[in-house]
């Protein structure tokens, strides 16, 4: 039997290993300033405006981006790790 090769199809989007974004879903108020600074990271949810992201492993190069999208936010509600 032969080994068996299994692709990873990553869509060109490298992922930072080293930041990660967290959004306290208690603490978002929907201001969506967040994604006005990066709408290619912060999703709205349509019933509520409230944010969220499809992955906390923030893209490479995005990371100032996603900075000062935090530092928008007025509740706080947004976190990062590196």
């Amino acid at each position: 039997m032969g080994v068996k090769t299994v692709r990873r199809i990553d869509h060109g989007l490298k992922r930072s290993m080293e930041m990660q974004i967290h959004i306290d879903p208690d603490v978002c108020q929907g201001h969506t300033l967040c994604a006005l600074a990066a709408p290619q990271i912060f999703l709205l949810r349509e019933d509520d405006g409230h944010a969220y992201v499809t992955s906390a492993d923030v893209p490479q190069g995005q990371e100032d981006v996603v900075r000062r999208a935090v530092a928008t936010c007025p509740e706080g509600a947004i976190s990062v790790t590196e």
